[in-house]
């Protein structure tokens, strides 16, 4: 029960930015605490709910370890590592041409923003409802977040006098809960 919550929020939350998440790997990494992904492509959309006027042409994420303790769950952190971050972007061109593909997925990129909007109000108003929340609630709450190895390129041919492209590397960003 407690994985099969558990592998829904992960498959709901990487799998609106990855490609062809398989839910079965989930599963039975979850059941041993551990999960790991590897060689994880990026969708289009990914960056769509930044609000940037840009779109991914190519993304990977090397690896994603998630390592859940479940013995130790209301007092532990729950620690996600993502490493070796490539990303490839292009200015979203609104030009005559009309991408109706494109606009499918911005469209639902949108809504479902406005969806997860709306469902976080819901949860401060009202607190989880049932054990499978409380539990989220709890591992969202003891999250420690560690990324590692980010490229992010930045390539435009269109917009400028003439072609730009530029890059940021970023060693490790590390987030952590405070309270604990």
């Amino acid at each position: 029960m407690l994985e099969g919550a558990v592998a829904r929020i992960l498959n709901q939350l990487l799998g609106k930015y990855v490609v062809d998440l398989d839910t079965e790997n989930l599963n039975v990494g979850i059941f041993s605490g551990r999960v790991q992904l590897t060689d994880l492509k990026l969708k289009p959309e990914a960056l769509y709910e930044l609000n940037l006027p840009i779109e991914v042409i190519a993304g990977t994420i090397g690896k994603v370890s998630i390592q859940i303790p479940w013995t130790t769950i209301w007092e532990s952190t729950t620690n996600v590592t993502i490493e070796d971050v490539f990303i490839l972007a292009n200015p979203v061109i609104n030009g005559n041409i009309f991408d109706e593909e494109k606009d499918k997925r911005l469209k639902r990129a949108l809504k479902r923003k406005a969806l997860y909007d709306l469902d976080s109000e819901s949860h401060f108003i009202g607190g989880p409802s049932s054990f499978s929340e409380h539990l989220i609630s709890n591992i969202l709450n003891n999250l420690q977040l560690n990324i590692s190895n980010v490229h992010i390129r930045y390539e435009d041919i269109v917009s400028c006098r003439y072609p730009l492209s530029c890059g940021l590397c970023i060693g490790n960003i590390t987030a952590e809960t405070t309270n604990r």
